[in-house]
């Protein structure tokens, strides 16, 4: 769902991934979200229930 929201221009003001997660989806979406200046924070899954 980011990846489909950030490709389809949608307003995204900030990107929380889990902590640790590094598979190729999230590299994506931390390239996409650099080149749209968005920022990316990491958080412990717990806050991201």
């Amino acid at each position: 769902p980011v990846i489909e929201a950030l490709r389809h221009g949608r307003q995204v003001q900030k990107i929380y991934i889990q902590h640790g997660n590094q598979s190729g989806s999230i590299r994506q979406i931390y390239r996409m979200a650099r080149d749209l200046k968005i920022p990316v924070s990491n958080a412990d899954a717990r806050k991201l229930r």
